[in-house]
């Protein structure tokens, strides 16, 4: 998956980019929105989304698209809009309802994000970024051990998805497994070590193991991957120390 203080770092590690959900359609439009996806380059992509859109008010893909760079660029009631429309066009695809699961986890939406995750298993019972993103919401809810199991789910289903290590992570440390969240977070470093989210989740952890000087390097390397992250750090932080779930969510 996260706060409304920094943008978002959606899928680091599977970059929740909504191509092959439907046919990509070979135009130099769609060219250019995977790579701005894959590159991670959302200003870039936004303006070519809205042109897609105004072409044709039916893509279920680039409405998809398009809520996944509005929520990275922290326009999360829009990126709602578009997920939602999404699912008005296409009810039936579960990436839809795990993405919209992830906004309004991160809106603070929480029976509203458990419901869309549960309806993205439902039509996907092997889902595992789905039970990785209900995994997130119970969390939130302080569902830990439900979580747990959760996440378990996702991590046989797709074992080398970086992702969903950091999302078990942040259910482990909460439970007060510091050793288990740790394993998890180098795991996802090991993975995929351009994720941010891994590395501020493994700070956090060696934080609250006393280990200060890895820790500063962990957070070293998330602000130099996420330049904005470093104005919610002293939040996550914060939020590390007292025990509570975190307001920046990795995403499934």
């Amino acid at each position: 998956m996260r706060s409304r203080y920094a943008p978002l770092t959606i899928l680091t590690t599977l970059l929740l980019v909504y191509v092959g959900m439907c046919a990509v359609r070979q135009t130099t439009n769609a060219g250019r929105v995977e790579r701005y996806l894959l590159s991670e380059n959302w200003q870039a992509a936004l303006p070519v989304l809205d042109r897609l859109v105004a072409r044709d008010s039916g893509d279920v893909e680039a409405r998809v698209n398009r809520a996944i760079v509005r929520a990275n660029l922290g326009d999360w009631s829009s990126a709602l809009t578009d997920i939602e429309a999404a699912a008005l066009l296409r009810g039936n695809l579960a990436d839809i309802y795990q993405v919209r699961s992830a906004v309004l986890l991160h809106l603070g939406r929480l029976e509203e994000a458990l419901e869309a995750s549960d309806s993205a298993i439902k039509l996907r019972p092997d889902f595992a970024r789905g039970y990785g993103q209900r995994g997130n919401v119970r969390t939130a809810l302080g569902q830990l051990q439900l979580a747990l199991a959760d996440h378990d789910t996702a991590i046989v289903r797709a074992p080398r998805v970086s992702i969903l290590y950091v999302g078990r992570s942040v259910t482990r440390r909460l439970i007060g497994d510091l050793q288990g969240a740790l394993a998890d977070c180098d795991e996802a470093v090991w993975r995929d070590r351009r994720s941010a989210d891994a590395h501020l989740q493994r700070g956090l952890t060696l934080l609250l193991l006393a280990r200060q000087a890895e820790a500063d390097e962990a957070f070293q390397l998330f602000v130099a991957l996420e330049p904005g992250g470093r104005a919610g750090l002293e939040r996550a932080v914060l939020e590390a120390k007292q025990g509570r779930p975190p307001s920046r969510w990795p995403i499934n």
